[in-house]
């Protein structure tokens, strides 16, 4: 790898927090980084860091609920084991899951879930893509791909546990949650009639059968989400703290190449989704579409931001913008996402474009 030292030309010290930019020749990836110092803890005062261990420490141990339950919690644990590693420069904070998972067995003996080891790669990626190692999207899905295996293992395990350790075990412990929602819908049917809500039995069916087509994408979307979250959580705690060395951001770059991919599954779902609605081809187009979709959000988001914070100077306008945004976000959720993900999608085909057209 490429190490890159900042020193005084006099003193040969080295010089902390320098910005420089990384830039391919074709002009396909343009990141900013920052050097960074040894020094432990980086400023943070001693009491801060147990404060945040302890806080660590009990999200984790709130995981014991499994996948379904404390996705807060999971944010809250891997950002903060990943701001851990960052101010003490030390593995040992991944400790800290462990300690987690003896503490819930004892806590909620005999349970305990191994989802909570989901963690420990969420916190690491993050930390590697903080000091430069490996680019943001990269840290994400991996990420996002563990989040997804430990949830696959806990439900593999407790299918075990169940003495059902078969396909249909397995799938029967991941759509638990479904079936007593199921049943509490069953139950409080006549409480919804009498509300004058009407539930027709092929509406369900038909409901049911889109939300199988789009599980895939569903899931992995939530993997994303998640490791996304976890990793802005860090981000803000690294900016918060101010600690002695660059923060870094959290920012997506959607690449040239999935704004192709994202266009194309788009325009095949869109004309021929009605007529070819069951179709393998159908289905996996709807499916990369949908997983594809938070990224261009959050990317025409923080495009549309930066370019009114660069014209405003980050003044008045901009808190009216961002005030605008969340009141049309409360009002109309959909139809303000579908704008910023089609604006991402142009700002990542504009800015390449304009990119190469200038390295020309």
């Amino acid at each position: 790898g490429l190490t890159i030292i900042k020193k005084d030309a006099e003193t040969g010290k080295r010089i902390e927090g320098v910005q420089f930019e990384v830039q391919k020749m074709n002009g396909e990836e343009n990141e900013t980084r920052f050097t960074a110092g040894n020094r432990r803890f980086k400023g943070i005062p001693v009491f801060t860091i147990i404060i945040l261990i302890l806080i660590a420490l009990a999200s984790c141990v709130m995981l014991n609920g499994g996948p379904y339950g404390g996705w807060f919690a999971f944010v809250v644990a891997a950002g903060s084991v990943a701001f851990l590693d960052l101010v003490t420069d030390s593995r040992l904070v991944y400790i800290i899951p462990f300690a987690a998972v003896i503490l819930s067995y004892v806590i909620f003996h005999p349970a305990f879930s191994v989802w909570t080891f989901a963690v420990v790669p969420a916190a690491l990626f993050t930390a590697y893509s903080a000091r430069g190692r490996i680019n943001k999207n990269t840290a994400l899905i991996c990420s996002a791909a563990f989040i997804l295996a430990f949830a696959g293992l806990h439900f593999v395990i407790q299918a075990a546990l169940g003495g059902n350790l078969s396909a249909g075990g397995i799938i029967d412990e991941i759509l638990l949650p479904y079936r007593e929602m199921k049943e509490i819908v069953a139950e409080n049917s006549q409480s919804f009639a009498q509300a004058g809500i009407k539930l027709d039995s092929n509406a369900i069916k038909m409901l049911k059968d889109e939300l199988l087509k789009i599980m895939p994408a569903v899931v992995v979307c939530c993997g994303l989400v998640i490791a996304w979250l976890s990793m802005a959580l860090a981000s803000c705690l690294s900016k918060f703290f101010s600690y002695d060395g660059a923060p870094f951001g959290c920012s997506i770059q959607m690449s040239l190449t999935s704004a192709y991919v994202f266009a194309a599954a788009y325009l095949i779902t869109l004309l021929f989704g009605s007529l070819y609605g069951n179709t393998a081809v159908i289905v996996a187009a709807e499916n990369i579409s949908i997983i594809l979709i938070p990224g261009f959000f959050v990317c025409g988001l923080s495009a549309s931001a930066g370019s009114i914070r660069r014209r405003s100077g980050g003044g008045f306008p901009y808190v009216i913008y961002c005030v605008a945004v969340l009141f049309l976000m409360a009002v109309s959720f959909g139809m303000i996402s579908v704008i910023f993900v089609f604006y991402g999608v142009f700002h990542t085909f504009y800015k390449r474009y304009s990119r190469k057209n200038k390295n020309v």
